[in-house]
């Protein structure tokens, strides 16, 4: 993750808006300082990324809304960060007042949103993010304040703190809350486990109680399933012959009903009969008027179409005449408008006369010279304008040679002179100075040799300084471990007898033992007599005998010595491999020392010479170019030059050409000017323009007369036609007269159109009553012809009730005959069915007795099987339960057995927790993977010199930290004699380390650094710096909290927070 931009808005003593950006203060340095007084918020800036990522505060003393500036209604923070390439803006805001200043009665609750973005800034396209912030990080907020946010001086006080205090520092450094809430959430668990327990054997003693056994439930089981299938028979026997008699008196009900609907139909039919009579008679009567309707339209119709045609044609007559009246009007307006027009046109045609007359008078040429030559002149005015051009460029052209003639000589003499100073340069000028570029490469090749000879000589004497003294070290360490290893042989002999003997007395023991509970007074392994009390005795002293304390010992003299062993034999063999490193260095000394030893010449001779030809190549070069240049210059000038005069030529010849034009005009124009020039020129234009004005006026003038003529020919013809159309208004007025006098006599007033429309709906009426008529004919005939099918289908029915009832009496009868019943009132009515003789004309009182008596059993035996399946049911389900409650106990008896293993495992680590050995066995692992990841970053940090060592021990924490300098002969030293500069290069190596523990899968590219400055001095502060510098190397954005100004001055940027007097801050960025 990389910060981008953070803008904060009245957050603590930031009031109002504030924005830092964390992209331009990388484009100065990756490296910057946060600093500012006391309470001037740098702490702020920490809290304000904690917010806007988290919604939790770095500063564990403050919630949410105490971040906003006091006195102000709300608060906002937007971050912008980075991660894999993509930009997400994370957004925090509170507010903690209402729009009047009150404080809210209920805290609002902050509102937090992650957006992604398409740019680096707040006003880029953003969009929802689908995934939360730990997802995206890969950090909880707790990770992210350890990865992010150094706290340097808590690890300083790690180092130099005593074994327990460093526990605790532990725990805070490391999440060791666990811990403390193991113990409470074990006791609560082993309590409700108890409880489970307790509730199991409750439960278990309830479902045991009192109540039939198994097997009685089985024996009534079977015997109500034997008296259920016996009534479930007799049942089913009644209720079919219940069936059959249902049936039977159906068959018996619907025949009755059948015969009772043929005499309803037979009524129907009769009355049906006598209204189609009627009918029939009633058509009559209405075909006679429908004939009588068709007659007299087709004898009226024939003459009222005519009349409706001359109806129509007075319309036309009557449209026409208006249209008639419209055009008459029309001509006469025309005729008007044309006689105004050629008024117009006379008196323009005057004005024309007159300008005519006027022109005329003001030529000073031949009118009629200057209509025939006009053509000729304006060729000849053109000519002679192009000759005046021409003469012009020519004069010019002629200038523009000289000056390229006298400039192109002064050109060749200079690049004669520059040819003569090239020539004195030696011709491998640029020969020699490659010669000498690589003389002074293969020099300089072998003068690094020679040095890196040198160097390389120096190395390998203090490697092999520091081999040797390795080899001292490994020399005393392998005397100490021998010695070490003889002492421990010698005290562990005296042990293991010791162990031997107790072998002896535990075999002693069990003899004693047996013979004791065995009642004897005899030694089972030799048979002689011992006494019981001397038996007490000797058990009493054998069980004395305690060797746990000796064992132990013995075990801790086994496992050093087999740590001592292991170490003296990687010494040896480490020792070997200094040996071999040291003849390996050697040789290599002697190859250095022949490379070194070489005699070289010096550099400056071959500089200065080098020095000199450059210069001398510099100036051929440039001398070169110049004239190269002034070569180019002349070609272009003799190229100018040549092309000036051709163009010289074809102006000359065009202008001859254009002259001899000139002279065949002025031939033509004799008449008018003996000679062209500008005064004949000038007089002439004047006279052409007049002619052309002239021209005009004529044109008009002709233009006038054929409009006149035209407008007499048009006034002529709408006279014409004018007189035509009186003549037609006259004619069609009296058509029209003629057809209304006609249509009056024929019609009365009516319209013949409303008289045709009252015979066609008269006709159409006796139709459709025609129509209507032969209509309820034809469904009369219908349910006529239904009634018959009816009585047809009912005829049918009538047989197959008396088939069905003939079939349902013999099934009754044999039925009957099958069933024996010992039950007195059951076998009467069997008896009777066996012999029943009810027939289709029976009475319906006669069935009522048998289906009563039919559902009276039937009901009583249905109730007697529902009884005895509820008996049934009743035992079977209690059967059932008596199942399930023995799954039930058994169940409960299995949990109960795993209840009580969960108990056991827990109260050993009850037992475990109690004595704090697993909080510090977990502690001492992350203590040893701490200091592992601290030599990892020491190793990056200061090369490889210091590195943290601890004597662990299995399930414990080191009691305190030693630090070897392996550039000062690798002597070990306690962490406390550290200097205040090397404290703090140790801890925040330890920071780092933490963090990248912590970080796991996560990209950090930003972290931040606080506390630890200000007990440093000005050398160590010194060393600070290059730590941060290298640390700024592995692409890290670094960012320095401090007020320390000897160090913040020292690095490039500063963040600085200015505090005001009102207590508020301001951001600002400063470069040193």
């Amino acid at each position: 993750m990389r910060l981008i931009r953070l803008r904060v808005r009245n957050i603590a003593s930031l009031k109002g808006e504030q924005e830092v950006n964390f992209q331009e203060i990388q484009s100065h340095s990756s490296l910057f300082a946060i600093t500012g007084e006391t309470g001037s918020g740098k702490s702020s800036i920490l809290n304000s990324i904690g917010l806007a990522l988290y919604g939790q505060i770095y500063k564990k003393n403050v919630t949410q809304l105490d971040v906003v500036t006091l006195g102000e209604k709300d608060g906002s923070i937007e971050l912008i960060f980075q991660v894999k390439g993509k930009y997400y803006l994370a957004d925090w805001r509170a507010r903690v007042r209402k729009q009047n200043g009150e404080p809210y009665s209920t805290p609002q609750t902050p509102t937090r949103n992650l957006y992604t973005l398409e740019g680096p800034d707040f006003e880029s396209a953003k969009n929802i993010a689908t995934v939360n912030t730990t997802e995206l990080l890969n950090l909880d907020f707790d990770q992210f304040c350890k990865c992010i946010i150094l706290n340097q001086g808590e690890f300083a006080k790690f180092l130099t703190s005593s074994f327990t205090d460093r526990k605790e520092i532990l725990e805070k450094l490391y999440p060791g809350e666990m811990l403390e809430s193991m113990g409470r959430e074990l006791k609560s668990e082993i309590d409700q486990l108890q409880k489970a327990k307790s509730d199991i054997e409750i439960e278990r003693e309830a479902l045991k109680g009192d109540g039939l056994t198994g097997d009685n439930l089985k024996e009534q089981k079977e015997s109500l399933e034997s008296e259920l299938k016996i009534l479930e028979g007799t049942f089913k026997h009644i209720e079919e012959l219940d069936y059959h008699f249902v049936s039977l008196t159906s068959n018996h009900d619907k025949h009755g009903e059948n015969n009772r609907k043929i005499e309803t139909i037979k009524k129907e039919m009769s009355e049906l009969t006598k209204s189609y009579n009627l009918l029939l008679k009633s058509g009559q009567e209405i075909l006679e008027k429908k004939d009588l309707a068709l007659k007299n339209l087709e004898t009226r119709l024939p003459a009222l179409q005519v009349l409706l045609t001359k109806e129509e044609t007075l319309k036309n007559l009557e449209a026409q005449l208006k249209q008639l009246q419209v055009k008459a009007l029309t001509h006469a307006n025309v005729i008007e408008k044309l006689t105004q027009d050629s008024k117009i046109i006379d008196e323009k045609e005057v004005s024309l006369n007159s300008k005519l007359e006027t022109t005329e008078k003001e030529f000073n040429f031949s009118l009629n010279d200057l209509r025939g030559l006009r053509k000729e002149l304006e060729e000849a005015f053109d000519l002679f304008a192009d000759k005046e051009v021409k003469d012009e460029e020519m004069k010019g052209i002629k200038l523009r040679l000289q000056e390229i003639e006298l400039q192109g000589k002064e050109t060749k003499k200079e690049s004669e002179g520059l040819s003569e100073k090239l020539k004195a340069f030696p011709a491998d000028l640029k020969s020699l100075e490659s010669q000498i570029e690589n003389k002074k490469k293969d020099l300089q090749k072998d003068l690094e040799k020679k040095q890196r000879a040198e160097v390389a000589l120096e190395s390998l004497k203090k490697a092999i300084i520091e081999i040797n003294q390795e080899k001292e070290v490994s020399d005393r360490r392998i005397e100490t471990l021998l010695a070490l290893i003889k002492k421990t042989e010698l005290e562990l002999i005296p042990i293991e007898t010791t162990l031997k003997l107790q072998e002896v007395l535990s075999a002693s023991l069990i003899c004693v033992d047996h013979a004791l509970t065995s009642s004897k007074e005899s030694c089972p392994v030799c048979e002689q007599f011992v006494p019981h009390k001397r038996l007490e005795e000797l058990k009493a002293n054998l069980t004395k005998t305690d060797l746990k304390e000796i064992e132990t010992r013995g075990r801790e003299l086994n496992l050093l010595l087999l740590k001592s062993r292991e170490e003296e034999r990687i010494l040896s063999e480490k020792k070997n491999t200094l040996t071999i490193q040291t003849e390996m260095r050697q040789k290599e000394m002697t190859e250095h020392t022949v490379e070194a030893a070489k005699t070289l010449p010096s550099l400056e001779s071959l500089d200065k010479e080098l020095a000199d030809i450059k210069k001398q190549v510099w100036d051929f070069d440039n001398l070169q170019k110049e004239h190269l240049k002034l070569e180019t210059e002349l070609k272009k000038s003799r190229e100018q030059y040549g092309a000036l005069k051709l163009d010289l030529q074809k102006k000359e010849q065009v202008l001859a050409v254009t002259q001899e034009k000139l002279s065949v005009l002025e031939s033509k124009t004799k008449n008018l000017v003996t000679e062209f020039n500008k005064d004949n020129i000038r007089d002439l234009k004047k006279d052409l323009r007049l002619l052309a004005s002239y021209l005009e006026a004529e044109a008009e003038l002709q233009k006038c007369r054929q409009e006149k003529e035209h407008i007499s020919l048009q006034l002529k013809d709408k006279t014409f036609e004018k007189t035509q159309l009186e003549v037609e208004l006259k004619r069609l007025s009296e058509e029209a007269s003629i057809l209304k006098t006609t249509l009056q006599t024929e019609l009365q007033g009516k319209l013949a159109k409303d008289l045709i429309q009252e015979l066609n709906a008269v006709a159409k009426k006796a139709q459709e009553d025609w129509a209507q008529q032969e209509q309820n004919q034809r469904k009369q005939e219908l349910q006529l012809k239904e009634f018959q099918s009816r009585m047809y289908e009912l005829d049918k029915l009538t047989k197959d009730y008396d088939l069905h009832f003939s079939q349902e009496l013999h099934q009754i009868r044999e039925k009957a005959k099958t069933l024996s019943i010992s039950e007195e009132t059951l076998a009467t009515l069997i008896g009777h069915l066996a012999n029943l003789s009810l027939t289709l004309e029976s009475e319906k009182v006669l069935f009522i007795p048998i289906s009563e008596s039919l559902k009276t059993q039937k009901d009583h035996y249905k109730n007697a099987v529902n009884e005895c399946r509820m008996k049934f049911a009743s035992v079977r389900a209690r059967l059932e339960d008596w199942e399930k409650l023995q799954d039930k106990i058994l169940l409960l008896n299995l949990k109960a057995k795993d209840i009580q293993e969960k108990l056991d495992r827990r109260g050993r680590l009850s037992e475990v927790l109690g004595k704090d050995e697993l909080r510090t066995f977990v502690l001492s692992l992350v203590e040893e993977n701490l200091i592992e990841q601290t030599n990892q970053e020491l190793q990056k940090l200061c090369q490889g010199r210091y590195e943290i060592l601890h004597q662990s021990r299995r399930m414990k924490l080191t009691p305190e930290f030693y630090i070897m300098d392996k550039f000062r002969e690798g002597n070990l030293r306690k962490v406390s004699t550290l200097s205040g500069g090397e404290t703090f290069m140790v801890s925040l190596a330890m920071a780092l380390g933490l963090a990248e523990m912590t970080r796991g899968q996560a990209e950090i590219d930003s972290l931040f650094i606080d506390e630890g400055f200000g007990t440093l001095d000005q050398e160590s502060l010194e060393d600070v710096l290059d730590m941060l510098q290298q640390i700024q190397t592995r692409g890290l954005m670094v960012g320095i909290i401090s007020h320390i100004k000897s160090l913040t001055s020292a690095i490039p940027v500063n963040l600085v927070l200015s505090k005001k007097q009102d207590g508020t801050s301001s951001v600002s960025i400063k470069m040193n």
